[in-house]
């Protein structure tokens, strides 16, 4: 098998490992879970099919390496690298909890409502917020790019 685009494989990759991981770990946490699909279901197997899903669109997206234009394209290695970073985050707080069972015992006292809103806002201040800002620059970039005149252009990109 040929790697197309080898950086890209590499973020879906970990994109993928990091995925499986943060499920893996959160069987081990369930009475402090706080992904508000698990709290709504009472199951993990709504965010393990989620989650496949998202890694089976992300190999395909891969796989075709055709993007209809550069903001696409960033933003499928936007989703891509943001994903796998509040997933990491996500898997890194269910080793935390795991390895501390006062830790656990603190998040599972917490009420589902609290839950809620600190995965909301985490979300939102780690992964929509910042996302937001860099498309939003990158537009910017896009619209502001035929009125500026860049002396030493990269040879690598094409305009």
């Amino acid at each position: 098998m040929k790697i197309k685009n080898p950086i890209v494989f590499i973020l879906c990759t970990v994109f993928a490992v990091v995925n499986l991981v943060d499920i893996i770990t959160a069987r081990n946490i369930l009475q402090a879970e706080a992904n508000p699909l698990y709290l709504l279901t009472k199951s993990l197997w709504p965010i393990f099919l989620l989650k496949i899903f998202f890694i089976v669109v992300i190999f395909f997206i891969y796989k075709h390496n055709k993007y209809p234009n550069n903001f696409t394209y960033y933003m499928f290695l936007l989703i891509v690298v943001m994903g796998s970073l509040i997933m990491a985050f996500g898997a890194y707080g269910n080793i935390i909890a795991m390895n501390n069972p006062e830790i656990l015992a603190a998040s599972a006292s917490i009420p589902v409502k609290e839950k809620v809103r600190g995965y909301a806002i985490f979300s939102t201040l780690v992964y929509i917020i910042p996302m937001a800002l860099s498309l939003f620059t990158f537009k910017l970039y896009e619209w502001s790019l035929k009125h500026t005149v860049i002396e030493k252009p990269d040879k690598w990109y094409k305009t």
